[in-house]
């Protein structure tokens, strides 16, 4: 856990960046990763020619990635790679019908894929400019973002199931979102919450993209104070954006209760009640979403201490 983060006064302006998905291919309802935790691609979620290592009849295509995936593979399943601190090949997952598939010339696979992850499937977050994560005591004050675009493709669409870290709210892709300033799993200074965290005199302006969210609070967050930001009319509804809200909480967030413990939200973001949205989610975490139980661990226990990483295990 992180303490005492103070990210004031900075200018940030003319960003624009893109994320391209990934598709995961699936088997056997496991992700393929390679040794080191890398997806084995077949093919891209962007361009016409996108066929990387399947032809369009379903035999294998081969290419120097994907063979040395598939023969890293191979040699840990005939026991020729052990599993040991080192070379730490757990992650493998490649099955031996993939392998089995990629030996032959003329095997077909009608492969499945799984969307929403990066190329270690990681679950895809669109931007986020300012993000806080796991923090006892921040302020976040003074800083203008201006010019904010995501220039994602859209969504890649031949998917079986989606990345289940992804955040509740947007089930199935989140690669053109946008999040000004997005905290998770926070809370004030001090285990006694001697004094809130901050979110205050923020400026956020001129932000593009698919869904765009101002202040984004997630997690099992709590003892904040948001107040005296500053949203431009990008932050209103329109027909080119899907979502639109210049701040975002959770029901689970500590919005209702009173004292220091609470999220505040103070009169004077300029906003009106339209541009807030209250999710609708249980506050009871063990209903909450989960990776399939073949998703391999990665540590022992979990390093978020105040309800978790808002992509990572739900």
């Amino acid at each position: 856990m992180s303490s005492n983060i103070h990210i004031k006064d900075n200018t940030i302006d003319n960003i624009k960046c893109w994320t391209n998905e990934v598709p995961a291919t699936v088997v056997d309802g496991v992700v393929q990763n390679d040794a080191r935790g890398a997806i084995l691609q077949l093919i891209k979620s962007t361009s016409n020619d996108n066929l990387l290592a399947i032809n369009n009849d379903g035999t294998y295509k081969r290419n120097p990635v994907a063979d040395m995936q598939i023969m890293t593979a191979s040699a840990i399943q005939q026991g020729l790679l052990d599993d040991n601190p080192v070379l730490q090949t757990v992650v493998n997952t490649i099955s031996p019908s993939i392998v089995e598939w990629a030996s032959s010339s003329n095997d077909v696979l009608t492969p499945q894929y799984r969307c929403n992850g990066d190329s270690m499937h990681h679950t895809v977050k669109g931007m986020n400019v300012i993000r806080v994560e796991d923090c006892e005591g921040f302020t976040i004050s003074g800083n203008t973002m201006n010019n904010i675009e995501n220039l994602s493709d859209t969504a890649f669409e031949n998917c079986s199931s989606y990345h289940l870290g992804a955040s509740i709210e947007d089930t199935t892709t989140q690669v053109g979102s946008v999040r000004g300033i997005s905290v998770a799993a926070v809370t004030g200074y001090g285990t006694e919450f001697q004094s809130k965290s901050h979110i205050v005199s923020n400026v956020l302006s001129n932000v593009t993209g698919r869904i765009i969210i101002g202040v984004d609070v997630q997690g099992k967050s709590e003892s904040c104070y948001i107040d005296h930001n500053n949203f431009d009319d990008s932050f209103l509804p329109r027909d080119d954006v899907e979502e639109c809200y210049a701040l975002r909480l959770r029901q689970f967030v500590d919005s209702s209760v009173d004292g220091l413990q609470s999220i505040d939200i103070g009169p004077n973001n300029g906003i009106d009640e339209s541009q807030i949205e209250m999710l609708n989610i249980s506050t009871d975490f063990e209903r909450m979403r989960k990776l399939d139980e073949l998703h391999k661990k990665m540590n022992i226990g979990s390093e978020w201490k105040l309800g978790g990483c808002p992509f990572g295990r739900r």
